[in-house]
């Protein structure tokens, strides 16, 4: 159903009634498909318009939800055979075939469809022909809105077949408005669907169609609206409209089994056509008029009449007494219509006159008013009113103004509830039910008042008369007996016989105020009386307590009642044709047609109430329209009257979905929202029902006895007053009284005082002020009401229980008064918490001062500040408290920023300073080290942490306002900022437009420009800064160590040799970042590594090419060092033998690589003296084995402490300064003679095989005493010369270079060698020990 819920029912036939046995809800929306499982029958599917399918196990009554994205799903299809796979058609002409085990995996997206599918179906067997083809499948029906069913393979998810429905030009309306489009697929050869206009087709598979798809028949056209709905059982298949038709039809014979009329709202109302009576016209709140012939052969040979009636609720129908079809119809909407019900057409023709309630009684009768009296007019009664319709006009009009003219009629006019028409021989008579229980009774056509009846006080529901004639023709002795149904519950019978015999009519109106007859025993309202029209004094009524009961009125006793209904009753009428049978219908939308003699009980039985669901909201199904002209103040659900009830059913359904999403809201509400809204509608409740006289209303209850004594008192004191005020004009009697001066005059009881003199007022106000003594809000108002509320305001202010409502009543008496209670209010919120609404009241009164101070104390300082800032002076002291004490409560909040405005907006800059220095960004500690310069403290501590900043994150522009600000403490950083500037430029790849110049000269010149001091000061405190200075990341810190030293260079002091050291200095600190020492080496150096090029770009001078300083060195193997990697990552580039000889030797620097080597091999040594273990010789012959083994090679370890020379002389190795006594090794013939073996570490040279590290420690004294005789302190650094001549080879050997070979043999051997072997050589026996394997390999 539409509220998302699942239910499974049991069929009971012993009972023909639905059992619920199970329910679940898990989809998201309104379930828009249902599928039992035919392969398991303890499996149902259902789908919901959110996109879920949720797969419900009978067995174990759990559920799965599988979501599909978002498709709206309008139905499903359970596979026949497999359990598994399912079928979804969908929004938009989809269809899905999947699987809903596991994650629901879909099979197949079949789309053919052009709008949505509406239906599915599945073939009943594997085996189906279509046309002349076969198909070996299980195939799947589906409709669409698109008037198309298409038939797909569920094994290729593609159409195989597809069928077109036919125009129906029956009502002329093809093609036009909504079609929904069923399918069912009963047995082999054949598919019913739906057609355009609700008729059932059957199509034939095996029979082609002339325009495609397949032949069809039409086996009914029972339908006029869309037909939602088709099932299959056995020979028979059920058809479900839109018209809330269930028609049955025989498969094998096409024949129509039967039409069942089913109604979709309340039935109102019963009519029986008089001229033929087995003719019955049903008003029902699904907007038809069903007439059903009882007389057919068919079993409900029923037609329906929905044309112009907009869904209307039919709550009144009257046949014309004459012309046979002429049915009067009015509605909930307050129309009047008639309809040649039996005719063709069928179309109703609508009163120019609308009510403006329900229309809740009509009925037909000679006219009173107008040209056409004679002629039959049409009744109606609704609103209160009664009108009169003309059937030929279509005009209508309201009889009151006749009634008036006719009558005496007093200044109140009852409101009508019930129109009847009664003509007996000459005897014409028009009843009318009042809403105040008075029943009225017209003459006509002189519409003279003949008879008032008043014996009930309620609204009149139902009149009628007993007939004049039963059914067999006989006169019957109670035909005066006039029935009265009213919202109270007993029935009252009264005998109008003396109005019915004109000889005895009585010649002025009648008036009867006891029933003839009282029938009580219904529990609830009754809503309408019948006589029988087969048996004499035999009526039936309807009420709402949920049963129909037939009376034995001249017994005046109940004889049996009915209690199918499931809901109130609303009509009812005896049947027709069979005598004794009863026809009654009520608001569970079911017509009963029952026996009396069957039924068990004779009275309704009690029912309980039933705690009506939460779901159904706060209003259920409350019906909100008041009674014509009666508007009772409290009405239960016994008292709704009949329009009130049908307003109520009205009313449920456009708020359904209200009341449900209001349910949504409300069931996601946190708890602790749901307990506040709780306790803040009780409030408001309670608020509402305060009451301030419970002295004169307890007074008032104990009198209700006597309460015609009451009103004779005051009767008699109004008269009394009317004298007076004639007798004094001038109010000189109302102003002895208030002084207490005039008559004595007894004390009048205390209920009485509002109807009394004035002093009376006030003693009523004053016993209610002392009753009511805990509340002093009640007692402010009656204060209000008599002027008094000084001594309230008082009472209220000591005990701290002020309300605004007392403050708001303060304003009406005296401004000293409301200053006062507002202040008093004010420091009462404060106390309380509510620190904003009290402040409020405590400016609005005008304590400013107070109002400030409490919201600064409180921690509102920007409100307190705002106050301030608009209300007091500006010197004002209190504006400074209150501005610091928002800077200590921010300060202690961490909100720094905002704390260190506060101290500047009250001139404390150094406390601010402090904050921002907190922060830590660049700026906040610039305008820190800014605030300080006056009063000194931290401000070039906070300067220095922000130029370190800005150097490191490379911001130039805040570092030089930095120095603009502090000229006189940080000048010294000019040079250094505009070098960083230029470093990180380089780094980062900017290039400067227009002719490239070296940096430091352009750094030079602007520094010059802008009056920088070179003194031995500023290159201090820029070399210590610097030092002083880290970075977490090694690149970075490097970055400033390199701009320090090319910033060194600058300085015109520093010698010119001393100049370049600085640059290799800076040059050697990023050999660790090959791509970075690329781009400062080309910016500062542009012109080159060589002499020239490096006294222009660091000097400004060139150097002569000779120049062989160590520093020009060192730069120019940091240059090689740049081209090593270059070559290394740029493989294709080319290059020749001279580039590479030029690479080489800016590598092959003996002095500095003997240097190198001697640091490495002091290293080696100290590592191996400091793990020195003594070895234990285990005998003397090993040892003497191995010396001579060791005797036997030739060692050429250098003795790097003296002299060493290794020359080849005469094609032959020699060797000075190695160990005495060695064997050169062999002539080599005609090729070199192979290198000597590597070097032995410095543990088998000193350590292997000694006692101690004696002698090992003699070769480290004697390394140490040679590395300080070869180098100096002021040695420019070098990379590690072995390490690049290493991968020098290692891009020979990849480029296939340096080789060299001469096969005439004519040349000198050392000639032969390649570049490749020369650097090879040269760095087996120059550099460190550890990398001798690798150049012996490439020697």
């Amino acid at each position: 159903a539409e509220d998302g819920v699942v239910r499974m029912w049991r069929w009971s036939k012993d009972t023909t009634s639905l059992d619920m046995v199970g329910q679940h809800s898990v989809g998201k929306g309104r379930v828009t498909g249902a599928s039992w499982s035919k392969a398991d029958p303890g499996i149902v599917v259902t789908s919901d318009e959110g996109g879920t399918v949720a797969v419900w196990d009978l067995v174990t009554n759990t559920t799965r939800s599988l979501v599909y994205g978002r498709n709206t799903i309008f139905c499903v299809a359970c596979h026949p055979d497999d359990p598994d796979l399912v079928a979804i058609g969908c929004k938009l002409g989809l269809v899905l075939l999947v699987s809903v085990t596991g994650t629901g995996r879909v099979i197949h997206r079949m789309r053919g469809h052009d709008e949505d599918v509406y239906s599915l179906a599945w073939s009943p067997s594997m085996e189906v022909m279509i046309g002349e083809e076969k198909y070996m499948e299980w195939l799947v029906a589906s409709s669409s809105r698109d008037r198309t069913v298409r038939v797909w393979s569920s094994r290729e998810g593609r159409t195989v077949h597809s069928m077109r429905l036919p125009q129906d030009n029956r009502r002329g309306r093809q093609d036009s408005g909504h079609c929904w489009v069923s399918v069912a697929w009963p047995r082999d050869g054949a598919i019913l669907s739906s057609g355009c206009s609700g008729e059932l087709l059957s199509w034939d598979l095996t029979r082609p169609g002339k325009r495609g798809g397949s032949e069809f028949t039409i086996l009914h056209k029972e339908h006029f609206k869309n037909l939602f709905s088709i099932s299959c059982t056995k020979d028979m298949v059920y058809t479900v409209g839109q018209d809330r038709t269930l028609v049955a039809t025989s498969l094998s014979s096409s024949r129509l089994v039967f039409s069942l009329p089913c109604f979709a709202g309340f039935v109102y109302c019963l009519a029986i056509n008089q001229i033929e009576p087995s003719t019955i016209a049903i008003g029902a709140g699904d907007g038809q008029i069903r007439v059903w012939r009882m007389g057919g052969r068919e079993m409900f040979s029923m037609t329906c009449i929905h044309a112009k009636m907009n869904q209307s609720k039919v709550m009144s129908l009257a046949w014309h007494p004459h012309r046979e079809g002429l049915l009067a119809f009015g509605t909930d909407e307050g129309r009047v219509g008639w309809v040649e019900a039996l005719g063709q057409g069928r179309m109703p023709t609508f009163s120019s006159y609308q009510h403006r309630g329900g229309v809740y009684s009509v009925t037909w009768g000679q006219g009173v008013e107008g040209e056409d009296e004679e002629q039959v007019m049409l009744y109606s009664c609704g609103d209160g009113k009664v009108v009169q319709h003309c059937t030929r006009s279509g005009k209508g009009l309201d009889i009151q103004g006749t009634i008036e003219k006719a009558n005496t009629v007093g200044s109140k006019v009852s409101g009508k509830s019930q129109v009847v028409w009664v003509e007996r021989d000459q005897v014409k008579l028009l009843l009318l039910g009042c809403d105040d229980g008075t029943i009225e009774i017209y003459k006509v056509p002189s519409l003279s008042l003949v008879a008032t009846i008043k014996s009930q006080s309620k609204l009149i529901q139902s009149l009628s008369l007993h007939p004049h004639h039963m059914e067999d023709g006989n006169q019957t002795k109670y035909s005066s007996f006039l029935a009265s149904a009213s919202n109270e519950f007993p029935i009252h019978i009264f005998d109008l016989s003396t109005l019915m015999n004109p000889p005895t009519s009585p010649t002025t109106p009648l008036v009867l105020v006891s029933p003839t007859i009282v029938l009580s025993g219904h529990l609830q309202r009754v809503i309408e009386v019948a006589w029988s029209p087969h048996t004499q004094a035999r009526l039936v009524s309807v009420s709402y307590d949920f049963s129909g009961q037939v009376w034995d009125v001249a017994a005046g006793a109940p004889l049996h009642n009915f209690s199918g209904h499931t809901g109130r009753v609303m009509c009812t009428v005896w049947h027709p044709t069979m005598a004794g049978m009863v026809l009654t219908g009520g608001e569970d939308g079911v017509l009963y047609c029952w026996d009396p003699t069957m039924q068990e009980r004779t009275l309704p039985k009690e029912r309980k109430k039933e705690r009506r669901n939460k779901g159904m909201g706060s209003g259920e199904v409350k019906e909100a329209k008041e009674e014509a002209k009666a508007k009772p103040a409290v009405a239960s659900s016994g008292d709704l009257s009949f329009e009130a009830l049908l307003a109520q059913h009205r009313a449920q359904q456009s708020k359904t979905k209200e009341v449900q999403m209001e349910e949504v809201k409300e069931s996601e509400m946190d708890a602790k929202e749901a307990v506040e809204a709780k306790a803040k509608e009780k409030k408001v409740r309670s608020a509402s029902k305060k009451f301030y006289f419970p002295v004169s209303t307890a007074a008032e209850m104990k009198r209700k006895a006597n309460a015609a004594e009451d009103c004779l008192a005051v009767h008699e004191l109004y008269q009394e007053m009317k004298k007076d005020a004639a007798r004094d004009s001038d109010g000189i009697i109302e102003e002895l009284e208030k002084l207490k001066i005039g008559k004595d005059e007894q004390k009048p009881p205390i209920h009485l005082g509002f109807f009394h003199s004035r002093s009376a007022m006030f003693s009523l106000l004053k016993e209610e002020s002392a009753a009511l003594s805990d509340d002093l809000e009640s007692q402010a108002v009656l204060g209000l009401w008599t002027g008094n509320l000084s001594s309230v305001v008082e009472a209220a202010l000591q005990e701290g229980k002020m309300t605004e409502r007392m403050v708001s009543h303060c304003a009406g008496v005296s401004m000293a008064l409301w200053r006062k209670a507002a202040q008093g209010l004010g420091r009462q919120m404060v106390r309380e918490g509510e620190v904003l609404r009290g402040s409020e009241y405590l400016l609005s009164s005008g304590a400013v001062v107070e109002a400030v101070t409490v919201l600064s104390k409180h921690g509102y300082h920007r409100a307190g500040v705002a106050i301030a800032r608009s209300r007091l002076g500006q010197d004002c002291e209190l504006v400074r408290e209150v501005m610091a004490s928002w800077a200590r409560q921010s300060s202690a909040d961490g909100n720094y920023a905002l704390a260190a405005k506060c101290w500047l907006a009250v001139g404390k800059g150094e406390e601010a300073a402090e904050l921002l220095a907190r922060l830590g960004d660049r700026e906040s500690l610039r305008v820190a080290a800014l605030l300080m310069r006056e009063t000194g403290g931290k401000g070039e501590l906070y300067s220095r942490q922000c130029l370190t900043d800005c150097l490191y994150r490379g911001d130039t522009v805040l570092a030089m306002k930095l120095l603009e600000d502090q000229k006189d403490k940080l000048g010294w950083a000019l040079v250094l900022v505009l070098v960083q500037r230029e470093v990180l430029r380089l780094v980062k790849g900017g290039k400067v437009e227009g002719e490239v110049k070296p940096v430091l000269r352009m750094v030079k010149a602007e520094c010059d420009k802008l009056g920088y001091c070179w003194t031995e000061s500023n290159l201090e405190t820029m070399t210590s800064f610097v030092l002083s200075s880290t970075h977490p990341s090694p690149l970075t810190q490097t970055l400033l160590s390199v701009s320090s030293l090319l910033a060194q260079a600058i300085f015109p002091q520093t010698e010119l040799q001393a100049c370049v050291g600085l640059v290799a200095k800076a040059l050697h600190l990023l050999h660790t970042w090959p791509e970075q020492l690329a781009l400062v080496l080309h910016g500062v150096l542009p012109g080159g590594g060589q002499a020239p090029g490096v006294g222009q770009a660091v000097l400004g001078r060139e150097l002569d090419w000779q120049c062989n300083w160590a520093e020009l060195r060192s730069v120019q193997c940091s240059e090689g060092l740049v081209r090593l990697d270059k070559l290394e990552k740029n493989k294709q580039e080319k290059v020749t033998e001279e580039d590479m000889e030029l690479l080489a030797d800016c590598f092959m620097l003996e002095d500095v690589i003997r240097s190198q080597k001697l640091e490495a091999e002091i290293a080696e040594g100290q590592v191996e003296v400091d793990k020195f273990k003594p070895e234990v010789s285990v005998g003397g012959q090993d040892d003497t084995e191995k010396q001579e083994d060791t005797d036997k090679t030739l060692d050429l370890t250098p003795s790097l402490s003296g002299a060493q020379t290794l020359s080849l002389a005469g094609g032959e190795w020699k060797s000075e300064g190695v160990s005495d006594n060695v064997p050169l090794p062999d002539t080599g013939g005609e090729d070199l003679p192979p290198p000597p073996p590597p070097s032995r570490s410095f543990y088998q040279r000193f350590l292997s095989g000694q006692p101690d590290t004696t002698l090992a420690v003699k070769e480290l004294q004697k390394l140490r005493w040679t590395l300080d005789r070869t180098t100096s302190p002021s040695s420019p650094p070098f990379p590690d010369l072995s390490l690049a001549c290493k991968r020098f080879v290692q891009i020979t050997v990849v480029r296939g270079m340096g080789s060299k070979e001469d096969p005439l043999g004519e040349e000198d051997r050392a000639s032969k060698l390649g570049l490749r072997q020369k650097v090879s050589r040269w760095g087996y026996y120059h550099g460190k020990r550890d990398m001798q394997e690798f150049f012996i390999q490439h020697s």
